[in-house]
């Protein structure tokens, strides 16, 4: 099941900030979308992907674990700014690639820019991945089983078949109902010094190279400033006017932007 990448589409521009179709599209389209995807990541996931366009990183983003399609939605609205597409691995027990497709035809006017595949990702492999989706995606989401053995193994596939200056999103780090998913991400990390964390929201760990560390961290820093009108920005900016501020932490010998 490919995608046909020239299809007609409808796109936007890529400042790098959150833009007012950003807004439109997590406020009002996304909830209609079955799955769970917090505010606060889907706003910073906008922001971090214009903010990739707007630094002429660009290419395709994938996702290990689709379900419904919720959070792969978001990151096509956000590449086909670019004309870009996106893809996804999910084995379609609990779900079918069907629903996240009549999504992509709804939202966007034709299902042509989302390719899916129904496979284990225990089966994949970097070649098998990089000839699926062609040039190396600039984001990918890992969202597949959540035992540590899995996410750590959908961990380092992410790494090795993620762009320059690309970009990991784990979710489920820090929720106490998916425990293996942090066991999983410290079991990675402990062992890959190249991968490091720069940004913690809304149930999402973001990592990158650690030769980009300073641009994401700083980029993370500056979502604060960039876009104040974001709910998860002005909760912070509240906790901050009454005296208590945790926004920066440290994890693994680095500092992150870390916000609920």
């Amino acid at each position: 099941m490919y995608a046909i990448r020239d299809a007609p589409i409808k796109a936007g521009t890529h400042p790098s900030q959150v833009t007012d179709a950003d807004r439109e599209f997590i406020e009002s389209e996304l909830p209609s979308v079955a799955g769970w995807l917090l505010p606060g990541a889907a706003y910073f996931t906008a922001y971090l992907m214009n903010f990739q366009s707007a630094n002429f990183v660009r290419g395709p983003a994938l996702e290990i674990g689709v379900y419904h399609g919720k959070y792969l939605l978001l990151l096509l609205h956000c590449v086909l700014k670019d004309n870009g597409w996106v893809g996804g691995y999910d084995i379609f027990e609990a779900c079918h690639p069907e629903t996240a497709w009549r999504h992509a035809e709804k939202m966007f006017g034709s299902r042509e820019r989302m390719a899916l595949w129904r496979a284990d990702s225990r089966n994949l492999e970097q070649e098998r991945v990089l000839s699926d989706i062609g040039p190396p995606p600039r984001l990918v989401s890992v969202d597949g089983d959540h035992s540590a053995e899995a996410v750590a193994r959908d961990i380092d596939l992410a790494c090795k078949v993620v762009s320059e200056k690309g970009v990991v999103a784990v979710d489920d780090f820090g929720n106490a109902a998916t425990v293996g998913v942090m066991e999983g991400v410290f079991r990675f990390l402990l062992t890959e010094t190249d991968i490091v964390p720069f940004a913690y929201l809304s149930n999402k760990l973001f990592l990158s190279r650690k030769s980009d560390y300073e641009l994401y961290f700083h980029a993370a820093k500056d979502f604060l400033s960039s876009c104040p009108e974001v709910p998860i920005a002005r909760a912070r900016a509240s906790r901050l006017s009454e005296g208590s501020d945790w926004a920066f932490q440290r994890l693994l010998g680095v500092e992150i932007l870390v916000l609920e």
